[in-house]
């Protein structure tokens, strides 16, 4: 496969935002902490477990991904993780 000018670009900026995604999701996260905790009518500490597991999340899930990964490709793991995501995130706004 021949790299083109443009598939770089368009292949730096997937991967960039891809790893993007840990950090940028802190950051949004955290300031939403009491936001969340009127919204779910919850406690502080629940709310910071739920912070809790999305980071274990973020780290055992490519233990995971990456073997399965490995098994069928790359694309596959990364289309259907991005859309179980997006899917999640429509269901919050939407609950």
């Amino acid at each position: 496969m021949v790299l083109t000018k443009k598939r770089t670009l368009w292949l730096s900026v997937l991967l960039g935002s891809l790893s993007a995604y840990g950090p940028l999701l802190v950051d949004m996260y955290l300031p939403a902490f009491p936001i969340m905790e009127a919204d779910f009518h919850s406690s502080a500490s629940m709310i910071q477990l739920s912070l809790t597991m999305c980071l274990a999340g973020l780290a055992i899930g490519p233990i995971f991904m990456g073997a399965w990964s490995d098994r069928v490709g790359r694309k596959k793991p990364l289309v259907i993780g991005t859309a179980l995501a997006f899917t999640a995130c429509l269901c919050v706004y939407y609950r």
